[in-house]
């Protein structure tokens, strides 16, 4: 499998890591734009590539935090 990608250039170091732990192979040099980074990349087997791209997007999404409303408070301590 081969994929071609925008990698934000603050996360690159996180995604190479990643990268060189799950055994894919660049098909050309990584290319350093202005704001990303432009890689070229294959896997032999298609459970590695999801393995990659479904760690760096755990690592990399924000977390938002929710606050509960009353309604919700008042049926959770069971009243």
């Amino acid at each position: 499998m081969k994929a071609t990608e925008y990698i934000p250039r603050e996360h690159f170091d996180l995604w190479y890591e990643l990268f060189k732990q799950s055994k894919g192979r660049f098909l050309c040099k990584p290319f350093q734009g202005k704001d990303d980074v432009l890689v070229g990349y294959a896997f032999d087997d298609i459970d590695s590539c999801n393995k990659l791209n479904s760690d760096y997007r755990r690592l990399t999404t924000p977390i938002i935090e929710t606050k509960r409303g009353w309604w919700k408070r008042i049926k959770a301590l069971g009243v």
